[in-house]
């Protein structure tokens, strides 16, 4: 393996984008499928910033090769030595590619360059982190906008839009763990509505099955 980068990438911000556009010949996205941070029992995070699916796809497109996605319950008890040791014997990549202060394992261990060099025997690629309007990019900062419906700075720490996916053309569309606020929200296909984890819209047979939809602030 050519380069790798470990994270969960909570809604693949302009930073996360960074670290993955880093990446180098044939790529790894090492991540888990449930944040860590919901398993260790702060419910803040028990939603995700975006789907797995849309991150999924969003990785695809920046041309990532592999996303390996990992059970952390499965993994917890490791020292940040174990889970390099394990991503060296599986993967033996040549580069490693984090963001600042990247820390694995329970003890947290911080993924540097001598750590890089000893450990994975890899070279390590440290991305600076990224700032809009002179404020430091984070996901705890993209989960505070979504939570209060803010879809605009949404747009500016991402770079794109808002999306849901749409898995029916049903009158009442069900949209699995929402973390947007409820609220009446704008779309190409007219006005929708989003309560209690539900979508309602007068026109949603006019809506494809099965795509992602942009919302726009109303």
């Amino acid at each position: 393996m050519d380069s790798v980068t470990i994270g969960v990438f909570d809604g693949v911000h302009l930073g996360h984008q960074a670290v993955i556009n880093s990446l180098q010949g044939t790529s790894s996205v090492i991540t888990f499928r449930t944040n860590p941070k919901f398993i260790l029992n702060r419910v803040l995070y028990n939603k995700p910033i975006v789907s797995f699916r849309e991150f999924a796809t969003i990785l695809k497109h920046s041309g990532v090769d592999f996303l390996i996605v990992l059970n952390f319950k499965k993994i917890s008890h490791l020292t940040g030595y174990e889970f390099l040791t394990l991503v060296k014997h599986y993967l033996r990549p040549r580069v490693i590619v984090s963001g600042v202060d990247n820390r694995v394992g329970r003890d947290r261990l911080e993924l540097s360059y001598d750590v890089a060099k000893s450990v994975l025997r890899a070279d390590k690629i440290t991305v600076p982190s990224f700032y809009v309007r002179n404020l430091k990019v984070s996901s705890s900062r993209l989960r505070e906008c979504v939570i209060k419906g803010d879809l605009k700075a949404y747009t500016d720490l991402t770079g794109r839009k808002f999306r849901i996916y749409i898995k029916s053309s049903d009158r009442h569309i069900f949209v699995k763990r929402q973390l947007l606020p409820n609220g009446i929200f704008k779309t190409m296909f007219g006005q929708v509505a989003i309560l209690e984890e539900k979508v309602y819209c007068q026109d949603c047979v006019k809506i494809p099955a099965f795509t992602f939809v942009e919302l726009y602030q109303n």
